[in-house]
């Protein structure tokens, strides 16, 4: 049985937003969509067998499990061989924070996607607690660690490098998930306390005339900050607008 290379948590709520944003945004049901990198195929097969039209991309092919489904290798700190806005929708699972070179990967996702056309990147959560929390004692956040290799994740993406590379490329924020594996109680009360002296700290000192109305805590929601600083594991949703006249 096929199972996923990242937490099972990330591609089931990658799957439920999917199916959410087809039920609510989209006129088509049968959607052309990007999976970079696809890793195993995974979820590739999960959005195959729902009807829509896939085309996985990964710099590895041996690891590729579906048959049924091509899977092109391409190495995506380069172009993606694709025209512009060919495809309804991108996803990206734990990808982003393998390349070298992120902002160049959100502008290829966002070329390839038509207007109106959905983006949605995971990665690894560094303004999670308990990245934070390690990150203060070991100096790198979760998930992270000196990187010896090209599969090792080398660059950690922040909120803040979202919304910059977001709106280099005309793509409008549309939510912002975090999940990861069920904690115990103990961890989840203590994550919750740090937390909300976190989110007290911000909200005494932190202003708009001192950061100004770009800065991330406000411009994200109430909720979506809350998931920000949640889980270890980040979603982050965008919607690809048409160029202003």
């Amino acid at each position: 049985m096929l199972s996923p290379n990242a937490y099972p948590e990330i591609h089931d709520k990658v799957l439920e937003l999917i199916q959410d944003i087809v039920s609510k945004t989209q006129k088509k049901k049968q959607l052309r969509i990007l999976d970079a990198a696809a890793g195993n195929g995974y979820i590739t097969k999960k959005l195959y067998e729902s009807g829509h039209h896939v085309t996985p991309l990964d710099i590895d092919i041996s690891q590729w499990s579906i048959p049924s489904v091509e899977c092109i290798q391409h190495d995506l700190e380069k172009s993606i061989p694709f025209s512009d806005g060919f495809f309804d929708l991108a996803i990206s699972i734990e990808t982003i924070e393998h390349l070298e070179n992120p902002f160049h990967f959100i502008r290829e996702l966002s070329r390839v996607v038509r207007t109106q056309g959905i983006i949605i990147i995971t990665t690894p959560n560094v303004h999670s607690v308990k990245s934070r929390i390690k990150y203060f004692f070991l100096g790198y956040p979760c998930l992270f660690q000196y990187a010896k290799a090209s599969k090792e994740h080398i660059m950690p993406v922040n909120i803040g490098m979202f919304l910059y590379g977001f709106d280099k490329c005309n793509i409008q924020l549309f939510d912002v998930v975090s999940v990861g594996p069920r904690q115990s109680l103990m961890s989840n009360t203590m994550l919750s306390i740090v937390n909300f002296f976190t989110n007290l700290r911000n909200n005494i000192f932190e202003n708009k005339d001192t950061k100004g109305a770009d800065y991330y805590l406000f411009r994200l929601s109430k909720d979506q900050l809350a998931e920000l600083t949640s889980d270890i594991c980040l979603i982050i949703v965008g919607v690809k607008m048409a160029l202003s006249e």
